[in-house]
């Protein structure tokens, strides 16, 4: 009987560390599936952050070109006032030369 005893409660061992072992199975399984889907939620996170930073990028590099042809534009302005304003100095010159020599 002893021996029976003996072979019941290792039988009754070995069962409770293989219950125990699937069970850390498991929840070793459970930790290893929850730190994927960590994962992925943050490489999700992490490319939509790269988008946004892209397209702020793209917004600013937009704004800037805006800005220089715009500057560019206006530096042409200022030269056709000034082209003009010389042709204007130039002719009110050659005018006041003209009714100087003709009195």
């Amino acid at each position: 009987k002893i021996e029976e005893l003996e072979e019941n409660k290792e039988e009754e061992i070995q069962k409770e560390l293989k219950k125990a072992q699937e069970e850390l199975a498991e929840s070793e399984g459970r930790r290893a599936t929850d730190a994927l889907e960590r994962e992925a939620a943050t490489s999700l996170r992490l490319e939509s952050v790269e988008l946004q930073l892209r397209a702020e990028r793209a917004g600013r590099e937009a704004s800037a070109n805006q800005l220089l042809k715009a500057a560019d534009g206006l530096g042409e302005r200022e030269a056709a006032w000034e082209a003009q304003r010389q042709i204007l100095v130039q002719d009110a010159e050659r005018l006041r030369e003209e009714l100087c020599e003709a009195r």
